[in-house]
């Protein structure tokens, strides 16, 4: 399976085996859950609604299952990022709390691990799945700003802008999160080729475009911080364009066509299937079943179940 073409360098899968890409150790979803922040700590990226910028809590998408505290620290330079338990629940992998993982030299990129990923639940899968599924809410113990009732439903095709391929969503979702919140790719173009699972291979670019209000939105929030209270204020959108393919047969993604994602829109009423949900899912959705997953955020208790639509 081809994967991503990340930072330039172009990789596939190599015959790697789960035990040569997951730390030693660390349940193979809770490193899922764990790369799109380690990528961002990696870049600069600050979380807002955190009271230290160095830290974040994520879980694993098995409901009521281990919580990790990630943790950047500068060192020779670089920053250094590890992964501490900080609340066991149900853990098939027997982990304890107190146990720290350090993820540095990592084996496949931000960009190439999702895809890996995949082919590797498609396989203990015994194989994709061509089925049509979507997803809806199964509780809360209180609703966030994407989802107000318990039992809302999206298909799969409300979860995305239209025409956005679903495999470059996932695969560049953690660039995506680092760019929301500040992070600095080290190359300033953006410029990537995507290779979808379809083979057709796509020219694509991801930035972050402020708000005309962005400087009030960041003013706000220092006053919030300053009080003791750190909201989760973005202070721009994120943008996706398809340059152009090298397969004129592909119809995955629209050439020359921008994607933007505006974490506001539900604010006036328009539905926005939260990114880093889409991104928990994927990989259940790609392989069937009717799992019941969790958001990766610790304050929101929200759980999800994939259902097939008839």
């Amino acid at each position: 399976m081809k994967l991503c073409d990340w930072e330039g360098t172009k990789s596939s899968t190599g015959g790697l085996s789960l035990d040569e890409v997951v730390p030693k150790g660390l349940c193979p979803f809770a490193y899922f859950s764990i790369i799109p922040y380690w990528l961002s700590f990696k870049q600069g990226a600050q979380f807002r609604w955190r009271k230290n910028k160095d830290d974040v809590v994520c879980q694993c998408p098995k409901k009521d299952g281990v919580v990790f505290l990630v943790r950047r620290q500068p060192k020779n330079g670089e920053a250094k990022v590890s992964a501490e338990v900080s609340l066991v629940g149900e853990c098939p992998h027997q982990h304890q709390k107190g146990q720290i993982f350090e993820i540095s030299n990592i084996a496949l990129s931000p960009g190439e691990f999702p895809a890996f990923w995949i082919s590797w639940n498609k396989t203990a899968a015994g194989g994709p799945k061509d089925i049509d599924q979507g997803v809806c809410v199964e509780g809360f113990k209180a609703p966030c700003l994407f989802y107000k009732r318990k039992g809302e439903a999206f298909s799969l095709k409300e979860m995305l802008p239209k025409g956005l391929c679903p495999d470059l969503f996932f695969q560049i979702y953690p660039q995506y999160l680092s760019l929301l919140y500040g992070g600095q790719r080290p190359q300033t173009s953006g410029v990537f080729i995507h290779r979808c699972q379809d083979g057709s291979t796509y020219q694509c670019r991801i930035y972050k475009k402020k708000f005309f209000l962005a400087g009030l939105i960041d003013l706000i929030w220092t006053v919030f911080a300053w009080c003791g209270e750190h909201k989760d204020l973005v202070n721009g959108k994120i943008i996706i364009e398809c340059a152009k393919s090298t397969d004129a047969k592909a119809a995955c993604c629209s050439a020359g066509k921008d994607f933007s994602f505006n974490h506001y829109a539900p604010l006036w009423g328009q539905r926005f299937f939260c990114p880093a949900v889409y991104y928990t899912m994927y990989p259940f959705l790609q392989c069937g079943g009717a799992p019941v997953f969790q958001c990766p955020a610790d304050n929101a208790a929200i759980t999800f179940k994939i259902k097939e639509t008839p």
